[in-house]
């Protein structure tokens, strides 16, 4: 009865219940909270269970029917699963401008 109720609140647009999510460990910690407290001020009935796992980890359970959503950090190309990107990261290195690295001739792009 109680997966009834929920169904029905997804159909007529009152999501709520639990919500099993997995993330990786740099989303998990440093994204995932921010994008929660603003999914639970959209959706009050929302219950998520959160717990930081490995990529292999986080597949595996999605493959196997154990959670709603699984984020992982990176591309995974499986025919099990159906995977989006949502999110595209910019990996920058920091350092003083006086740094001997910077003076050695590279083919790198530095941007400032």
């Amino acid at each position: 009865m109680i997966r009834m109720q929920y169904l029905v609140d997804d159909l007529a647009c009152h999501a709520g219940g639990p919500i099993a999510i997995r993330a990786s460990y740099t989303f998990g910690e440093y994204i995932l909270p921010d994008v929660i407290a603003k999914l639970k001020k959209e959706y009050l009935l929302i219950r998520p269970s959160i717990i930081i796992h490995n990529t292999k980890e986080i597949i595996d359970l999605v493959i196997s029917y154990q959670l709603d959503i699984g984020i992982i950090e990176g591309c995974f190309n499986d025919y099990q699963i159906h995977s989006e990107v949502i999110s595209e990261d910019n990996m920058v290195i920091d350092t003083s401008p006086r740094h001997p690295l910077l003076k050695k001739n590279r083919n790198c792009a530095f941007q400032t």
